[in-house]
C-alpha cells in the first residue's frame, strides 16, 4: 500500500453526517453513534454553519414523548434527537431517532402541583438546541470556540 498525496487546495473537515454542517456536541451524541466523519473539502468550499438537525430534548422515559411541566420528574430524562421539519411519505429508517412531535399528557399530581419553580404552569415542553456562543460571531457562524446548548421552552 503506497500512500498518494493529495493534491494542492484540499482540506480536510469534519462534518456531521445528517446534516452536511458542521458537527455541534450532539452530533457525536447521537444514539445511533458518533454521526461526525471527516470528509475532503476544495478549500473554500466547506461548510460554514453548524449542525441544527441534532437536538437534545427531555422526555418522559417511560412513553417517549416530550416531557412538560406535568411529567413526573423521576420519569423525564435528557436525550438527542433528529429534527425533522417534514413528515415523510414513508417510514425511514431512522425515525426512531427523530425528535417526537407529542407531548406527554401526564396527569398533574393531586398533591403539590405547584412543582415549578419558574411558575410556568402552561405546559410548554422543553427542547435544548445548539448556540454557538463564541466571542465575535453571529448566529451559527463557526468559530474554534465551543458550542453550548441552550434550552427554549416551546408552548
Amino acid at each position: 500500500v503506497k500512500d498518494i498525496t493529495p493534491p494542492s487546495g484540499l482540506v480536510r473537515v469534519p462534518i456531521c453526517l445528517d446534516s452536511g454542517k458542521q458537527p455541534s456536541d450532539l452530533c457525536s451524541k447521537d444514539p445511533r453513534g458518533s454521526r461526525v466523519v471527516t470528509e475532503l473539502f476544495i478549500d473554500g468550499t466547506q461548510p460554514t454553519s453548524i449542525c441544527d438537525t441534532h437536538v437534545e430534548a427531555k422526555v418522559n422515559k417511560t412513553n417517549g414523548k416530550l416531557a412538560t411541566s406535568n411529567t413526573p420528574a423521576q420519569d423525564i430524562e435528557s436525550r438527542v434527537f433528529i429534527k425533522r421539519d417534514y413528515t415523510p411519505s414513508v417510514t425511514l429508517q431512522d425515525q426512531q431517532w427523530v425528535l417526537p412531535k407529542e407531548s406527554d399528557d401526564a396527569a398533574v399530581p393531586t398533591g403539590n402541583i405547584n412543582n415549578n419553580q419558574g411558575g410556568d404552569t402552561t405546559g410548554g415542553t422543553i427542547i435544548e438546541g445548539n448556540t454557538n456562543t463564541s466571542p465575535g460571531t453571529t448566529g451559527n457562524t463557526p468559530s474554534t470556540g465551543s458550542n453550548t446548548n441552550t434550552g427554549t421552552t416551546v408552548h
